[in-house]
């Protein structure tokens, strides 16, 4: 007569006919884990022993696209990063003719020199997350960064025809603060939100999280060209001034997932939020503040 077979959310019944016929069955390779390291077959043949469809991931379902957004910060830090690449790939193709033009340099010697902008991002990157990691804030080090990124692009398009010093000087400057939150953004960030404490262990968002935000700041970085080559015929001073308004929003969507998870940490030593769009009783478990995000 049949029997039933019962493991977590997985039912199968099953004929001891056909048991029997499984049990004679070599086993498939996959299921080598089922063996007793002396390589013989365990002792209790009557057990079976049911997968979990999703591989081993304790049943947890990957994160919808929805439900990646309701993660706190994602929305602002991809924002946050569409203006902060619009500024970096605007300066990755423009600032050889610039050079050409501003400094009356051939295009070899401009093209050479436009490399140091991502030499001062290199040391930027590292900056960013020495000091993030210290202070365990990475939206306050994104926006300071961009904060001094703003003055700097204005004053850059000011002295930069001082001479091929001031040039070299303000191009380290200049690309340390523009490409450090940039390069946090699409490391740090992502994965600290990719594992956010309202995913409750949920270990399956990371690469959607930082699919939305990188995808997201690729649309600056096709943005960004354009919008200089349609600036640039009316004057350098217009395609700066449109770079410092985009840096200017990088920096108030920085502070915006700064505050958003000030709040979300208040609320979560209260015990009232648990998760994204879910709530729990006043004697529900408290969790400390995010520090990172402040």
């Amino acid at each position: 007569h049949p029997k039933s077979y019962e493991n977590g959310t997985h039912r199968v019944r099953l004929q001891k006919q056909a048991l029997t016929e499984e049990r004679n069955k070599p086993l498939d390779p996959e299921m080598q884990c089922l063996l007793l390291s002396d390589g013989k077959r365990s002792g209790h043949q009557n057990h079976v022993v049911i997968l979990p469809a999703d591989g081993g991931g304790g049943g947890i379902a990957a994160i919808s696209f929805v439900g990646a957004l309701k993660i706190p910060g994602v929305i602002e830090f991809s924002l946050c990063l569409l203006f902060a690449k619009l500024v970096s790939y605007t300066f990755l193709f423009w600032l050889p003719l610039y050079i050409t033009n501003v400094d009356h340099l051939d295009v070899k010697k401009a093209g050479e020199l436009s490399t140091l902008f991502d030499v001062g991002g290199i040391f930027g990157g590292i900056l960013a997350g020495v000091i993030s990691d210290r202070l365990e804030k990475r939206a306050s080090t994104c926006g300071l960064m961009l904060l001094l990124a703003a003055p700097t692009l204005y004053v850059f398009s000011a002295i930069s025809t001082m001479g091929l010093e001031a040039t070299i000087a303000m191009l380290l400057l200049s690309g340390a603060l523009v490409s450090g939150p940039y390069a946090l953004i699409t490391t740090a960030v992502s994965a600290d939100l990719g594992t956010h404490k309202s995913l409750k262990g949920n270990s399956h968002a990371l690469a959607t999280v930082t699919a939305i935000i990188d995808g997201t700041g690729s649309v600056g970085a096709a943005l960004g060209p354009l919008l200089a080559g349609l600036l640039s015929p009316s004057g350098w001073s217009n395609v700066f001034y449109m770079l410092v308004f985009a840096d200017a929003c990088a920096l108030v969507m920085s502070e915006a997932a700064a505050c958003g998870f000030q709040q979300v940490g208040k609320e979560a030593e209260r015990g009232l939020v648990c998760a994204s769009g879910g709530f729990l009783s006043p004697s529900a478990p408290k969790h400390p503040p995010v520090k990172w995000a402040e």
